[in-house]
């Protein structure tokens, strides 16, 4: 049996390597770029001239110092005439043009960062890497700045001095990006900071500033809130503040104000949806640069990676090397460059782009045809605009097909290395089919030989494995909730069928008085377990809609609750003595529920030492020797959801407490209807545990969660915490976004180890073992299809946003269900 046992946890132990080495392969697909052998342009005649002929404008930039202002989660449509009231003048008045700044997946602030800063495309495991950002080794503007001799100070997030040392900056100052909570001291802090520079500005080439508190705002109250224009008019007046101070110097600055990414109207971000993607861009110029009039209410789009290039050219620094950004055009007529400096700025921005990958040939020719004018044009006495607008127009077309053909590439993902990890993952899905073999004989004629006795059996069966094969499909991916909810629904609806039939006879609506108990407590249980589903899986829908009157409705039973108290309907608890307790604030409170788990917790570890912690107000917590409970595994388990109820209480959103409540209640709807299940046959307990997994999966998504990163709620990460601890805001969050998965799976262990030895012929520990064989076993062959779904589908257009977050979430679960599984062993072990 030990020896059994070992060989499993090792094949446990090779699958999640396994899968460790998909994920690094398959997401890691900019590092294996080689730009040193694809240099099949350097036979073009006549570089040389314009190389030399374009060396003027690198050596005289058109800017001389540059503030960018980085306001993280700065949504597009954030910017309006309401909410920067002096940023819509400077628009006006053509002294700034604006852009709708298009990012790619993931939008979490780490990876986007790279793409402002490098112009390439992060890895998708960034948004994982984003909770503790490392240094940044690529080829980047602030590293092109600083080896130019540029003296740069940075005022805001941490992130930065994570990815930059900190002999990149002259000066800096840091707030802390993680801690949500916090939306005023994060920019306060960031202001008083930048004021003194701008009075010593012949101390600094580029100022950095990145304010994160429109993103805390979205995080911890979301879009809607009111103080999110009371926010954007702070960045209004900020911008302000900058603007007023550089442009009395008459000199050529630029201030660039932009965002990382978007935000939803729920305040998250991390998916593709629109808000999310689509950040605000402006460029406000100073100096005697002249301009153009802009139709500024008509937005042109670029993509993020666009703003590396462009300001790299502004200021005469090169191109980071691996960005694939194109320079921005329509600046350049907005402000009326010369064609012949723009021109220069497009060869600048070909030549490098032209090294990244093997384009096609028409785009080749293109770029030849853009050269060899541009070279004409230069040696040419008699030089015409036709010719050069001829030549701007090639380069463009140039770098618009470039763009493309890199952004779509994926020629550098090694197939062969991700076949080989496919095969070692279905190499482990094999053995852990073994495992279930060998620790129930009767898997073989339930999985392989269909040897059912019951048509729900065949129906789970059917399900789970119709389940993985349709995440195949990217739009049942995007769809999954529906499906959860339509099988949870489902399987009441055979349960009671299959009530009725056992029961030999059809309820009379006339005679339902007349009925056994036992017979009408089943009718009463299947109906309200069908009305309390339906309840469920429209509860977004009905959340979203409470979220808006939330502070109106509990205002006004709050009223209610005093107006029946002063008409002596109810009883006041607040009781005179009560006045002697300070306030206590809701961090404090948070960290008295806290407290309250963990002697939950310590209560279980005393019983299970023979001592009973006994609480009261006369002998306070005295530790009493007792007689040991011959039954702690249920026990030990119940602390346990006890202690899981309160924690996701605090963590849950306020529109998501009922649907606590609520899958409480419908639980023990579900055990009264299925317990007949639990019987000395595997497949009756596959039956049981397929059950309470679909339940588990059908609140886990009604509360919110989809298969999209941006659905995570960051904000519960902050409860109860005055500081940003990695480790415990993860735990937190995780905690959280599974609570109720986490949940159903505890009461399903609970309900296996409450049965008694007379309904459950073979050991609580045998059972306990056979529902973890199982739940490994379904989790990991899902993972393993879906890897192979996610190789099928590696160039398709919903590779990065549905397939890819999909493939996190599946490999996460199998990584929480094995730790909810060895959590419910060690309470078995623990009360035997």
């Amino acid at each position: 049996m030990a020896f059994t046992k070992l060989v499993n946890f090792v094949y446990i132990v090779i699958h999640f390597v396994a899968i460790v080495l998909f994920l690094y392969g398959y997401f890691s697909l900019s590092d294996n770029q080689n730009l040193d052998n694809l240099n099949q342009y350097d036979n073009m005649i006549a570089v040389k001239p314009i190389v030399s002929h374009c060396e003027l404008y690198k050596k005289e930039p058109m800017f001389k110092k540059l503030v960018f202002v980085l306001i993280d989660a700065l949504r597009a449509d954030f910017i309006s005439v309401q909410s920067m009231p002096f940023v819509s003048e400077l628009l006006n008045n053509n002294t700034a043009i604006r852009f709708t700044s298009t990012a790619a997946t993931p939008t979490v602030t780490m990876p986007r960062l790279k793409a402002l800063l490098a112009g390439i495309r992060p890895n998708f495991l960034d948004i994982i890497r984003n909770l503790n950002a490392g240094s940044f080794n690529e080829d980047n503007f602030i590293s092109k700045a600083k080896e130019a001799g540029r003296r740069i100070i940075f005022y805001g997030d941490d992130t930065w001095m994570k990815m930059f040392s900190k002999e990149t900056f002259i000066k800096f100052n840091l707030t802390y990006s993680f801690f949500a909570t916090d939306y005023t001291e994060v920019d306060t802090n960031v202001t008083d900071n930048m004021r003194p520079e701008l009075n010593q500005l012949e101390q600094w080439d580029f100022m950095i500033l990145h304010y994160l508190g429109l993103d805390h705002i979205g995080h911890s109250f979301g879009a809607k809130s009111h103080l999110l224009p009371q926010k954007l008019h702070e960045m209004d007046y900020v911008i302000e503040s900058i603007y007023e101070k550089v442009s009395a110097q008459n000199e050529p600055y630029l201030i660039l104000v932009t965002g990382d990414h978007g935000m939803t109207d729920d305040g998250n971000h991390g998916g593709s949806s629109s808000p999310e993607i689509n950040t605000g861009l402006l460029f406000i110029h100073t100096g005697l640069l002249s301009k153009m009039t802009w139709a500024n209410n008509v937005l042109q789009s670029v993509q993020q990676v666009d703003i590396t290039a462009t300001i790299s050219l502004l200021f005469g620094l090169s191109i980071p090397i691996k960005s694939h950004g194109k320079l921005i055009t329509p600046l350049m007529k907005h402000w009326s460059v010369p064609l012949d400096q723009t021109t220069c700025y497009l060869f600048e921005n070909s030549m490098q782009m032209k090294n990244l990958m093997k384009f096609s040939d028409a785009t080749v020719n293109i770029l030849s045809k853009a050269v060899e004018g541009h070279s004409e044009y230069i040696s040419s006495v008699n030089k015409t605009s036709t010719v050069l607008k001829s030549v701007e127009k090639n380069y463009e077309e140039f770098l618009q097909n470039a763009q493309k053909e890199v952004i779509i590439n994926q020629e550098y993902t090694s197939s062969i290395g991700l076949f080989i990890q496919v095969i070692a993952i279905l190499m482990c899905f094999f053995s852990a089919i073994k495992i279930l073999e060998n620790e129930y004989k009767e898997v073989n004629s339930v999985i392989f030989n269909g040897n059912l006795n019951e048509p729900l059996q065949v129906f789970m069966l059917f399900a789970i494995g119709a389940r993985i094969v349709l995440l195949g499909s990217t739009s049942f991916v995007e769809m999954e909730p529906f499906f959860w909810s339509f099988l949870s629904s489902t399987i009441v609806i055979l349960s009671a069928l299959n009530f009725f039939l056992v029961q030999r006879t059809v309820p009379s609506l006339f005679n339902f008085m007349s009925l056994p108990f036992d017979y009408a407590v089943g009718i009463i249980g299947h109906i309200s377990a069908i009305i309390l589903i339906r309840i469920v899986s429209s509860w977004q829908t009905v959340a979203s809609r409470f979220s808006k009157q939330q502070c109106i409705l509990i205002s006004g039973l709050f009223w209610i609750y005093l107006y029946r108290c002063d008409t002596n309907f109810l009883t006041t608890y607040r009781l005179p003595f009560f006045n002697l307790i300070p306030p206590l604030s809701s961090l404090f409170k948070a960290r008295l529920i806290y407290l309250h788990i963990l002697l939950l917790l310590m209560e279980n570890f005393f019983k299970r030492r023979n001592i009973d912690f006994d609480c009261n107000l006369i002998d306070g917590l005295i530790p009493k020797r007792t007689r040991r409970n011959n039954e702690l595994t249920p026990s030990i388990l119940r602390t346990f959801t006890v202690c899981w109820i309160l924690l996701i209480c605090l963590l849950s959103k306020l529109v998501n407490i009922p649907l606590i409540a609520i899958s409480i209640g419908l639980e023990k709807i579900i055990y009264s209807i299925t317990k007949w299940s639990l019987k000395n046959d595997f497949s009756h307990l596959i039956y049981f545990v397929s059950t309470y997994l679909t339940f588990g999966y059908t609140f886990y998504y009604s509360q919110g969660n989809s298969n999209d990163i941006s659905t995570i709620d960051v904000a519960s990460g902050y409860i109860g915490l005055d500081d940003y601890m990695p480790l415990f805001t993860s735990i937190l969050i995780v905690s959280n976004t599974y609570s109720q998965l986490i949940f159903w799976l505890l009461m399903m262990f609970v309900r296996i180890t409450e049965v008694k030895s007379n309904l459950l012929a073979f050991r609580v520990t045998k059972a306990i073992t056979g529902t973890f064989s199982f739940l490994i076993t379904s989790q990991f062959l899902t993972v393993g299809y879906f890897m192979i779904v996610a190789l099928i589908l590696r160039n398709h257009l919903f590779i990065w946003t549905v397939v890819s977050p999909k493939l996190l979430y599946e490999t996460f679960q199998s990584f929480l269900i094995f730790m909810v599984a060895v959590m419910v062993t060690i309470c078995t072990q623990l009360g035997r």
